[in-house]
């Protein structure tokens, strides 16, 4: 969120829920600034609970930009002079429950049902308490937990952990992800705390998907060479970059303004480029010619997401991964916005309109629509079931949206190799051959199992009963 003006800030404070009294204009305005950064701290109550708001702002280019918000759930109300002990330790162990920190403007509701979400997980595991030790002994201890809780990828966690050691204010780190077709990437995001702190706290991560790309095989890298500036002008020395990443390269081919050229190709050790193939051309800022192998990849929409955790709850990213590939994850510990908690699927809704921050809305698909995995599964002739150790294995990977590879029994032949994969939308499980090809699933029945079973009276209650919810849920 960037305001231009006071009044412009106040306006999107007030859309996005927050009380009107301590967001208007001359308020804001008598607010005092520190150097360049000033902060709004005010109570507010929401259906219930209370929970101190806190917003750091910074204007030193020219606009105001937040930079951090964080709530605090409050176990009872307390007096707005009391804010000025909100640092103190032992006020906070007295009078506040739970905490969350985003990096962006994010909806009143949204921010106390996080909250609230966090109060429930507590309760359900006393364990799950709030730090007040000094949070720099504690960062990366912390991050470990959260990296496991998301099922981070061990190379991204790894790397994320070598960049927390230089006590750098922002890491970002970007690495492949299995896809089912093409190319994906998560990039993860983390900040340091203000002032002295090491603290890192990671909010959210993206995900960027091209289903049209072709992996790179051995040490080949993408690469943008470019010879001439906008004017024309040829440079002494032409500039390079190398990428791993050919959303990323793609994108820094397109943002050139004179000629360059993208490719494939060898870099060593000492950034020496011995050349592949060459994608695509661009002279005075207009691209001139697209491979025709690479016309799909290069042409082909980016679907991106961004993805909000609060202290290792949210989404997965396995489970965001395969729903970003039209898969569906199933998680257990969400929380209505009535405080309720719930469990359900959920897939992205990619025929709607994306939400105010643009990103994919999710449809849910909770108890009451009628799906229940393990007895869908046991209407299969699926070896793994037979023993619980893999069952369960097999239960996991399912909810994350996976498909799973098992082995199928088939009446009078051998057992096949399948990848299996829960459709909770229709009630069911598909079969797919390890090229991605469709099966006949009713193939693969039981004997005694009819084809068809009671599920479509279920499928259309389901359809009135399912939820609708943001990303960050």
């Amino acid at each position: 969120m960037v305001a231009h003006e006071f009044a412009e800030l106040a306006e999107y404070l007030k859309e996005e829920g927050y009380p009107e009294e301590w967001v208007n204009t001359t308020l804001i305005e008598n607010i005092p600034y520190y150097g360049t950064e000033f902060s709004i701290v005010e109570l507010m109550e929401y259906k219930g609970d209370f929970a101190i708001v806190e917003m750091e702002f910074d204007i030193s280019k020219g606009s105001i930009m937040l930079e951090k918000l964080t709530g605090y759930l409050l176990n009872t109300p307390v007096n707005r002079e009391d804010l000025v002990h909100l640092k103190d330790p032992s006020w906070r162990r007295e009078h506040i429950t739970e905490r969350t920190f985003q990096e962006e403007l994010v909806p009143a509701d949204y921010l106390f049902d996080t909250l609230r979400a966090c109060r429930e997980m507590s309760l359900l595991n006393p364990e799950l308490v709030i730090k007040y030790e000094d949070m720099n002994r504690n960062s990366l201890e912390d991050f470990q937990d959260q990296a496991k809780a998301l099922k981070m990828p061990a190379a991204m966690q790894v790397e994320i952990e070598k960049q927390m050691e230089t006590n750098v204010e922002r890491i970002s780190v970007t690495i492949p992800i299995p896809a089912r077709k093409g190319y994906l990437e998560a990039t993860a995001h983390l900040k340091r705390g203000g002032g002295d702190s090491e603290y890192y706290f990671f909010n959210k991560y993206d995900l960027a998907l091209n289903n049209k790309v072709k992996p790179l095989e051995h040490d080949y890298k993408y690469t943008v060479t470019t010879t001439k500036d906008e004017n024309g002008l040829e440079f002494e020395k032409p500039l390079f970059r190398k990428f791993d990443s050919p959303i990323e390269a793609i994108k820094y081919f397109n943002e050139q303004n004179g000629t360059s050229e993208l490719a494939t190709g060898k870099v060593d050790d000492k950034n020496k480029l011995t050349p592949g193939q060459s994608l695509a051309t661009m002279k005075d800022g207009k691209v001139d010619y697209v491979t025709k192998s690479f016309q799909g990849a290069y042409y082909n929409p980016i679907v991106e997401n961004t993805v909000y955790v609060n202290r290792g709850v949210g989404f997965n990213m396995v489970q965001s991964a395969s729903m970003l590939q039209n898969g569906a994850a199933y998680r257990d510990d969400l929380v209505s916005r009535q405080g309720v908690k719930y469990e359900a699927w959920n897939i992205y809704k990619f025929d709607e309109p994306r939400d105010n921050y643009g990103n994919l809305r999710v449809k849910q698909f909770n108890s009451g629509y009628g799906f229940k995995l393990e007895d869908e599964l046991k209407r299969y002739e699926i070896k793994e079931l037979d023993d619980p150790k893999k069952m369960a294995g097999l239960l996991e990977q399912l909810k994350d949206g996976e498909r799973v590879p098992v082995i199928v029994e088939v009446p009078g032949a051998e057992a096949r190799k399948l990848d299996v994969e829960a459709i909770p939308r229709y009630g069911n499980i598909n079969f797919y051959d390890r090229d991605g090809k469709p099966e006949i699933r009713e193939n693969f029945l039981k004997p005694g199992m009819g084809k068809e079973k009671e599920f479509g009276n279920k499928v259309e209650q389901g359809k009135q009963k399912g939820q609708e919810a943001g990303l960050g849920v």
